[in-house]
């Protein structure tokens, strides 16, 4: 006969034995773990190897302000850590930082971006300030531009800055009255055009529009279709900088003279088609750029489909499907 136990707590415990609640729960937890252990794991899309380790990647990278994610088991970490993002989201985002600051979006780190300018300085000979959306401050520490006759001459990065200048002078010199007689005030100017100058034929960029097209394959129709062969050379361009970019994939600037950041479309414009067994991608950025792709595509389901992101609020504007 089965008795009963006492607990750690030494109160009177629950039936043990074959039959008890805890027996049951030990196996239930075994069968769990058989069945889990039974499961294929689904390789990565990129690398094609089993993806025991996931990353979550979003369609159009974080950074620009790109909302839409994958599932889950598509992208192992891997992959996603080193190629899609050191190699190609970080020089895209690079290149494109004047209009995500201008815009404020604030990505994955959740803070407004900034960037550094270099101006020429009558004075200096250059001066560096660091741009926000709504800021602009100096980029270099507190410096002694002159000391003429007991007067100073000071960069500061802020009127604080001075101060503490003005309080360590007269902490050198007791006796005497330190005061700040005037502040100018020097501000940068930016450019409109001062995106002009990205070179779309480095790699980087024929990489990010191959592995936005992946993406998009594995979001609308699934992670099995972004497997097929058919997007082997999509998938081999991103994977290895070396290997020759896929026919029927171009990407370049939008054929403006010049961007003004601060008026450029803050969104992404992706359109998909599909039918007879060929697919054509588009996306277009920020009005300032884009890619389209077109290519063979048995495995995919006919469809068209106009995709609208939000990039400052990281949201999607609008979803239509023909």
């Amino acid at each position: 006969m089965h008795g009963l136990h006492r607990s750690r707590a030494g109160d009177v415990g629950a039936w043990d034995g074959p039959d008890s609640p805890l027996d049951h729960r030990t196996r239930a937890r075994t069968i769990e773990g058989e069945r889990t252990r039974s499961r294929p794991v689904p390789d990565c899309i990129y690398c094609q190897k089993p993806n025991t380790e996931p990353s979550a990647e979003h369609v159009v990278a974080e950074a620009l302000g790109g909302c839409l994610t994958l599932q889950a088991d598509a992208v192992c970490k891997t992959c996603n850590n080193k190629v899609l993002g050191d190699e190609i989201d970080v020089p895209v985002m690079n290149d494109l930082r004047p209009l995500l600051v201008a815009h404020g979006i604030e990505g994955k780190s959740g803070r407004a971006p900034s960037m550094t300018v270099v101006e020429p300085d009558a004075d200096e000979g250059s001066r560096r300030y660091v741009v926000g959306k709504d800021y602009v401050g100096a980029a270099e520490p507190r410096k002694v531009l002159s000391h003429e006759d007991g007067e100073y001459a000071f960069r500061a990065a802020s009127l604080a800055e001075l101060e503490k200048a003005r309080t360590e002078i007269a902490r050198k010199n007791p006796g005497k009255k330190v005061v700040l007689t005037a502040v100018e005030e020097r501000v940068p100017t930016l450019p409109p055009d001062r995106v002009d100058e990205v070179d779309f034929t480095a790699p980087h960029w024929s990489r990010w529009a191959a592995k936005t097209c992946l993406n998009l394959v594995a979001h609308v129709w699934g992670t099995d279709a972004a497997r097929s062969s058919e997007f082997d050379a999509l998938r081999d361009h991103v994977m290895d900088s070396t290997a020759a970019k896929p026919t029927g994939l171009t990407v370049g600037g939008c054929g403006c003279a010049t961007v003004d950041a601060d008026e450029a479309a803050s969104e992404h414009r992706i359109e998909l088609r599909c039918s007879d067994g060929r697919v054509v991608m588009k996306m277009r950025t920020f009005d300032f750029c884009g890619f389209k792709y077109q290519g063979d595509a048995q495995s995919l389901s006919s469809l068209t489909r106009r995709i609208v992101l939000d990039a400052v609020n990281a949201k999607m504007a609008s979803d239509e499907t023909d």
